[in-house]
C-alpha cells in the first residue's frame, strides 16, 4: 500500500449561482480527456451522472450535492441553506499522509441489448451509466467505481503516552476517499498496491 499525501481546499460561495463559475474553474484543475465524470443530485430531478465536458450541469444551481472526479483529484459541493460549499481533493506536496489503496465498488444494473449499462430506477425509466469512451461491456461485465480509500499511515513515531496510542489505534480504518474513474469488468483490482 502507497503512502500519499493528500490535500483538501475547502471554497465556500454566497450562492450556487455564484458557485457555478468557481466550480467550473476547480473542476478544470483535475480535468483529463476522457476520464472526468460528475455527479450531480436535486431532489426534485433525477440524478446526473455523465462525462464532464467542463461545464456544470444543467441541474447544478438546484443540486444539493455533487461531485466532479478524475484520477487527478475531486472536486465535491454540499448545499448549506442557500450557500454552496466546496472541496478540492488532490494528492499534492504539502498535505496529510495516508496509506492509499484502490477498491471498485459494482454498480447496480445489467448490460442491455444496446450495449450500456442501465439499471430500472423506477419501473418505466432507465439510468445509464456513462462508461469511457471507445468501451464496449460484454454480458459478463458490470459498470463499477474505482475508489482511492485513505487510511491512517503510521505515525513518524510512536506515542509513549497510553491515552495517545489508544486515541491512535481507535480510528476508523478509512479515514477518506475519493472517486477515480468510472469502469467495467469483473473481479477485484490486482493486489499490487
Amino acid at each position: 500500500m502507497n503512502t500519499v499525501t493528500v490535500q483538501i481546499k475547502e471554497h465556500e460561495c454566497a450562492s450556487f449561482e455564484i458557485a457555478k463559475t468557481k466550480a467550473e474553474e476547480l473542476a478544470a484543475t483535475i480535468r483529463v480527456p476522457n476520464g472526468t465524470w460528475v455527479i450531480s443530485q436535486s431532489l426534485a430531478e433525477d440524478i446526473v451522472f455523465v462525462e464532464f465536458t467542463g461545464e456544470m450541469p444543467a441541474n447544478f444551481t438546484r443540486s444539493i450535492a455533487g461531485r466532479v472526479f478524475s484520477e487527478k483529484g475531486e472536486l465535491r459541493w454540499l448545499r448549506e441553506g442557500g450557500k454552496c460549499r466546496m472541496w478540492l481533493i488532490e494528492e499534492c506536496a504539502g498535505g496529510t499522509r495516508y496509506r492509499r489503496r484502490e477498491e471498485r465498488y459494482y454498480l447496480w444494473g445489467i448490460r442491455t441489448a444496446d450495449g450500456t449499462f442501465t439499471e430500472n430506477r423506477t419501473g418505466d425509466r432507465l439510468f445509464r451509466y456513462p462508461l469511457p469512451k471507445g468501451v464496449v461491456i460484454t454480458v459478463d461485465e458490470r459498470a463499477y467505481i474505482e475508489v482511492a480509500e485513505y487510511l491512517a499511515a503510521a505515525p513518524e513515531k510512536w506515542p509513549s503516552e497510553v491515552g495517545e496510542l489508544e486515541r491512535l489505534l481507535n480510528q476508523p480504518e478509512i479515514v477518506a476517499h475519493r472517486y477515480l474513474r468510472v469502469g467495467c469488468g469483473t473481479g477485484a483490482i490486482k493486489a499490487n498496491q
